[in-house]
């Protein structure tokens, strides 16, 4: 399952960002990802899918919950070793001078 724009939006109410929806476990091992990144195992009707989140695993299971209901089945910390903060900061581009 992916998760929709609408979703998307939603789950920012709550103070957490998605970073890859629909994913394969073995993505959760990069270490370019923030922190407090979690890797989301979800099933609905013998269907499973993972998803990162970077959040509070709260907010995140409140999310999901008051989303799609009782899907969650076990949230664990990604390999990401950047500083929130510095996460998905694009570079200044250099002007070139005269």
């Amino acid at each position: 399952m992916v998760l929709t724009t609408e979703d998307i939006n939603i789950f920012k109410k709550y103070g957490i960002t998605v970073i890859i929806s629909n994913c394969n476990k073995s993505a959760s091992k990069d270490k370019s990802l923030p922190v407090n990144s979690y890797l989301v195992t979800c099933e609905k009707e013998n269907e499973q899918w993972y998803d990162i989140i970077m959040g509070s695993r709260y907010s995140i299971f409140d999310a999901y919950y008051d989303r799609f209901g009782r899907i969650v089945k076990k949230i664990e910390w990604t390999d990401g070793r950047i500083n929130p903060r510095l996460w998905d900061i694009k570079p200044k581009e250099d002007k070139k001078r005269r």
